[in-house]
C-alpha cells in the first residue's frame, strides 16, 4: 500500500494540484485524500473508480506493486 500512497502522491504535485485542488478534480473530498497519503485510510472502491475515470492512464496495479507482464 505504501506504493500506492507514494505515487498518488508523485502524481498529485506532478499535475501541481495541492490536496484541495486534487480532491476537487477527482470528486472526492480533500479529507479522503489526505487520510490516504498519510497512512491512516486505504483507498477504497470509489476513490480508485473516481481517479480512474479522471486520469484512465494511471495503471492502478502498478501503482499497488503488481507486475504486469504484456
Amino acid at each position: 500500500m505504501d506504493e500506492f500512497r507514494k505515487h498518488l502522491k508523485e502524481f498529485r504535485e506532478a499535475k501541481g494540484f495541492n490536496k484541495r485542488q486534487f480532491s476537487h478534480e477527482i470528486g472526492m473530498s480533500e479529507n479522503s485524500v489526505q487520510k490516504i497519503e498519510k497512512n491512516q485510510k486505504n483507498p477504497g472502491y470509489k476513490f480508485l473508480k473516481a481517479l480512474n475515470e479522471k486520469y484512465p492512464e494511471i495503471d492502478l496495479l502498478e501503482w499497488f506493486g503488481f507486475k504486469v507482464v504484456r
